[in-house]
C-alpha cells in the first residue's frame, strides 16, 4: 500500500520528479559508484527526499509566482541563460535544473493565471457583444 502511495506522489508531481530524479542520477554518474541495486534504492530516497525538500522550500516563494511578471522573468532566464554562460556547460545545465525545479513546483499558478486572464478575456467580449 505504501509503495503504491509512493507511485501516486511521482506520478502527481512528475515535471518535479523528472529534474529532481536527474540531478541525482548526474551525481551519482560523476561519483561513477556502479552498484546498480544500491544506487536504484538511494535514488529512489533521495528523489523522494529532495521532492519533499524542494516543496517545503517552495512555500517561501510561491506567492510571488502569482504576478505575470514572474514567469516572463522566469522564461527569459530559462531562454537565456545558455548564451549567457555558452562556454561553461555546467553552469547552464544546473542554472536550468534549478529553474526547473521552480517551475515544477509552481506550473500549477501558471495555469490558474492563464485561466482567470483567459476567462476575463471572455467575460469583456461577451459584454462587448451584448452592447
Amino acid at each position: 500500500m505504501a509503495q503504491n502511495k509512493l507511485l501516486v506522489y511521482f506520478g502527481k508531481n512528475s515535471l518535479l520528479f523528472l529534474y529532481v530524479h536527474f540531478i541525482i542520477l548526474l551525481k551519482f554518474n560523476s561519483m561513477e559508484y556502479r552498484q546498480a541495486y544500491v544506487v536504484w534504492i538511494m535514488t529512489t530516497g533521495l528523489t523522494f527526499a529532495f521532492m519533499k525538500l524542494c516543496q517545503y522550500l517552495n512555500q517561501y516563494i510561491e506567492r510571488y509566482f502569482d504576478n505575470i511578471a514572474v514567469w516572463i522573468v522566469a522564461i527569459a532566464l530559462i531562454c537565456t541563460l545558455p548564451i549567457v554562460f555558452m562556454h561553461q556547460p555546467k553552469y547552464v545545465v544546473w542554472g536550468e535544473m534549478l529553474l526547473g525545479i521552480i517551475f515544477a513546483c509552481n506550473y500549477q499558478t501558471l495555469s490558474q493565471l492563464v485561466k482567470r486572464k483567459l476567462s476575463a478575456q471572455n467575460s469583456l467580449k461577451s459584454v462587448m457583444d451584448n452592447w
